[in-house]
């Protein structure tokens, strides 16, 4: 399966610029689905890391 480069912004960012980098990771077969948000249709899925997020990084993100 082919690798795909993960970066994410966080929800209350103050710029569309700012995007962090967490590796590669791997779609999980069968878990894209068709979700509405906000109204608007959106394609949802689960990706597996192929190596942990470090602590800082995860504690950068959620805080």
């Amino acid at each position: 399966m082919r690798q795909l480069a993960l970066f994410v912004k966080k929800s209350d960012a103050d710029d569309d610029k700012t995007f962090y980098y967490l590796g590669t990771c791997r779609y999980m077969q069968g878990s894209a689905r068709q979700e509405q948000h906000n109204g608007k249709p959106i394609v949802s899925m689960n990706l597996e890391l192929d190596q942990p997020v470090s602590y800082t990084r995860y504690h950068s993100l959620i805080d």
